[in-house]
């Protein structure tokens, strides 16, 4: 509590609060067209979109993202072999903003997009020619600083404002991106008339450390290639390596032992085969999301020792993080041949596993996170190559008492991903990692506004005997009387119940 304030206001009260909180959905679609010297498309087997992370503005009211789409093509050529071919797109979308005075827009604007993509359909015009078609789903999140100070009108001394303070755990969320990093890696060539069809690259973060003022990020990129002899269909196969990365990325107001969560994106990823040797070169971009706990002081109440005032007040609901579950769980299914549509006799050469969570669930002391996974196979068979897109349903269990979110936020990657077919039947076996944010709110009650009136007449001198009410407090009474709490003399806190005094003297 805080008495005989200089000013009517004290000093600035705020608190970080979504400007913005949306799922924006947004469709590319881009004609292409193939060089002469990549070979003619015979059949589509497989694209996968990569989205980078997006450049971001603020105008107009709403924030605009734009980006690069990173497509990696894979076909089957006119000669019946398999090629790829790396193609980019543009995306860009908005999202409006809440841009009240309420807002201290001078601190600025936290702008946060996870992107990912969410159906691709490919469709080829003529031998060279095709259409790419992408759905993208972006959740976009904007905070700014709010400003929780009290409205004042009406003639009154400053000096008899008595001001009850209180302090609520307000939620920061804070963001970094770190500098764009090269890594590469050398394989050896297993045959000497083996060729790169494809590769591929995904970062996986496996661990996030914060210090002051920066977070430390690692994991490792897992690099994928699909090799093949020409002329040879059975000697497709995928070859893989881990690069093991450590980048430390700068965030402000970061603190030790802060919650994080960390991404990563590969970029220009680049092959070549030069003297028995296969050289991959890519670029790694690091990314963390944190959140912490900051204590953040508001107007509980307020009063005049000389004048009638009225007040208002208002209930903030306040975001916060009520769990931050972290865990893999596995993925086994057995699948009859006959329910796929893949042909009997089939080799599996390569299989893909993108998982997607969309739905939470409670249940007693524990959370149910479901969703889907879409496999895709890559197969060969009388040495025809052919693609397959198997969708299965997942369901993750953990325990936790946390009340009912208010929001699912879920980060899903694969770790380990495996198919093979047993006689008559597909068995897919998948490590899956989860990165989970649980949001909750609390309702924050803070004084909005005061209106001070005529002036309070009484006698100085005036002693008076009160004998509280249970639920009276020291600053209830204080401000019933129009007195500071120094006048009040009680042997207890200064807003605890006097519910148990007898009496009080007030010396006025």
């Amino acid at each position: 509590m805080n008495s005989s304030d200089a000013m009517y206001g004290a000093s600035p009260k705020r608190f970080q609060m979504p400007l913005c909180d949306k799922l924006i959905v947004t469709e590319t679609s881009n004609d292409y067209v193939l060089p002469d010297y990549q070979p003619e498309i015979r059949r589509v087997l497989r694209v996968s979109a990569t989205p980078l992370p997006p450049a971001k503005y603020i105008g107009g009211g709403k924030a605009e993202f734009n980006g690069t789409l990173d497509y990696q093509l894979l076909y089957i050529g006119s000669d019946g072999e398999m090629y790829s071919a790396p193609l980019t797109a543009e995306y860009a979308f908005n999202a409006p903003l809440d841009m009240s005075s309420e807002f201290d827009l001078n601190e600025g604007v936290l702008l946060i997009a996870d992107i990912r993509d969410d159906a691709i359909t490919a469709r080829v015009a003529a031998p060279r020619k095709l259409n790419i078609k992408c759905r993208l789903c972006a959740r976009v999140k904007a905070y700014g600083m709010m400003i929780c100070e009290e409205r004042i009108s009406g003639e009154v001394n400053p000096m008899s404002i008595e001001r009850l303070d209180g302090e609520f755990p307000a939620l920061m969320t804070l963001w970094g991106i770190g500098e764009t990093v090269e890594l590469s890696a050398d394989i050896l060539l297993g045959a000497e008339d083996t060729r790169v069809v494809s590769a591929s690259a995904e970062a996986l973060v496996s661990d996030v450390s914060a210090a002051e003022g920066y977070a430390d990020c690692r994991g490792e990129v897992r690099l994928t290639l699909l090799t093949c002899r020409d002329g040879s269909p059975a000697s497709a196969e995928i070859l893989t390596r881990s690069i093991p990365f450590n980048e430390q990325i700068e965030i402000e107001g970061l603190e030790p032992n802060t919650d994080c969560r960390g991404n990563a994106y590969i970029s220009d990823l680049t092959v070549s085969v030069e003297d028995g040797k296969i050289l991959c070169s890519m670029n790694l971009i690091p990314e963390v999301i944190a959140h912490r706990t900051v204590p953040m002081t508001y107007t509980r109440d307020i009063y005049s020792t000389e004048n009638y005032c009225e007040n208002a007040y208002r209930d903030y609901s306040m975001p916060t993080v009520i769990s931050l579950p972290r865990g893999n769980f596995s993925q086994s299914e057995r699948i009859p041949l006959s329910e796929t549509g893949i042909q009997s006799g089939s080799r599996i050469v390569d299989v893909v596993c993108k998982p997607v969570a969309d739905k939470l669930e409670s249940e007693k002391n524990k959370y149910i996170l479901s969703g889907q996974c879409k496999y895709s196979l890559l197969l060969e068979c009388d040495g025809e190559y052919n693609a397959s897109d198997i969708t299965l349903p997942f369901r993750y269990e953990f325990s936790g008492d946390y009340g009912e979110p208010s929001e699912l936020g879920a980060d899903m990657r694969t770790l380990l991903c495996r198919a093979r077919i047993d006689g008559d039947n597909l068995s897919i076996d998948a490590e899956l990692s989860v990165c989970a944010e649980l949001y909750g709110t609390q309702t924050l009650r803070a004084a909005s506004e005061v209106r001070f009136g005529e002036r309070v007449e009484r006698s100085e001198g005036d002693m008076i005997i009160c004998f509280p009410a249970p639920g009276d407090t020291v600053w209830s009474v204080s401000k019933k009387y129009f007195v500071p709490t120094s006048k009040i003399s009680a042997p207890v806190g200064i807003d605890e119940d006097l519910g148990a005094v007898n009496y009080i003297v007030i010396n006025s």
